[in-house]
């Protein structure tokens, strides 16, 4: 069941959402110097009925998944990892948990994860998704952790998390893992203060659900299949286990039009081959604009890989 993991070297990681409409800028204000544009709403305390608003300009004309994968291939990517749902709660795929999703809500009206999944399957491509499991800044219940929606919600209780967690996160990740084929990797985050047993339900979940799919440490507990190593740091020696890097080409994951700070390629495969080198995978993020395309820079990165690959 590992073996493909341990072999993969390289994944793409997508940051793509309503943030990436937002593209780092609130009211004319940057986001912060280094901080994550993905998070925009938190760093500026956004109301959901403002944030919200960000929905009617999500149309995404530039969209194309098979272009996306073809992206991925040329870098010699053998997995893509898209961020069905963020910390902001808006989900990419249609959901009966909730309207606040790019089918329902917004004039591009289509299942991005649907589409990027049957586009990786075409090409051959292990398709993944991350899904927030613990911080979801849209739903009262989801935000009893230091980093939640206090701006629009009182106080949360475990009580008040745990019939968030029945309610939307559970029956979320039983439709990603029923709706969209087979899946490589359930990328969680944030985990926090989540109780052992909520992360080990989620687990048996997807397990029942997806026998052949990993699940990062990041569920929380102990309870995940393969080590994600924090944000932009890797091991430094030989590490046993399966383990992961995530990297940014710049400073932030979603995309922020104030960010052109982007790691020369050369020095992302120099990342790329240290991780490699002590076992472990290097899941390299694109933040796709908010209308669907990658930024140019983050093209000629994944070019520069899929050269240096060949040489080797």
């Amino acid at each position: 069941m590992n073996s493909w993991f341990k072999d993969a070297k390289l994944g793409i990681f997508l940051h793509w959402g309503l943030y990436s409409v937002a593209a780092g800028e609130w009211n004319g204000k940057a986001i912060r110097p280094g901080s994550y544009a993905e998070q925009i709403g938190l760093q500026f305390k956004i109301p959901n009925r403002e944030y919200e608003q960000l929905a009617a300009r999500f149309s995404a004309p530039a969209f194309d998944a098979d272009e996306w994968v073809a992206h991925a291939l040329a870098a010699g990517a053998k997995y893509m990892v898209l961020t069905a749902k963020h910390q902001d709660g808006f989900c990419l795929f249609k959901t009966k948990a909730t309207a606040y999703n790019s089918v329902e809500a917004t004039p591009f009206g289509r299942d991005a994860v649907g589409e990027l999944a049957a586009a990786c399957r075409r090409a051959g491509l292990r398709f993944g998704i991350y899904y927030s499991h613990a911080r979801d800044h849209h739903q009262a219940g989801a935000n009893w952790n230091e980093h939640g929606n206090t701006w629009d919600f009182p106080p949360q209780s475990e009580a008040d998390f745990r019939a968030y967690f029945q309610g939307i996160a559970l029956p979320q990740v039983e439709e990603l893992c029923t709706n969209y084929g087979p899946l490589a990797v359930l990328w969680f985050d944030v985990p926090y203060r989540i109780p052992a047993d909520l992360s080990q339900t989620l687990r048996q979940k997807v397990k029942s659900l997806q026998p052949e799919c990993l699940v990062n440490s990041r569920i929380g507990n102990g309870m995940g299949d393969y080590e994600c190593w924090p944000d932009n740091r890797y091991a430094e020696q030989e590490t046993s286990g399966l383990w992961e890097c995530c990297l940014t080409m710049n400073d932030t994951w979603g995309y922020s039009k104030h960010d052109r700070n982007y790691k020369p390629p050369e020095e992302i495969a120099r990342i790329l081959r240290a991780v490699n080198r002590y076992g472990g995978n290097l899941l390299l993020n694109v933040g796709p604009t908010g209308e669907g395309a990658f930024p140019p820079e983050a093209v000629a990165t994944l070019e520069f890989l899929g050269d240096e690959s060949s040489k080797r």
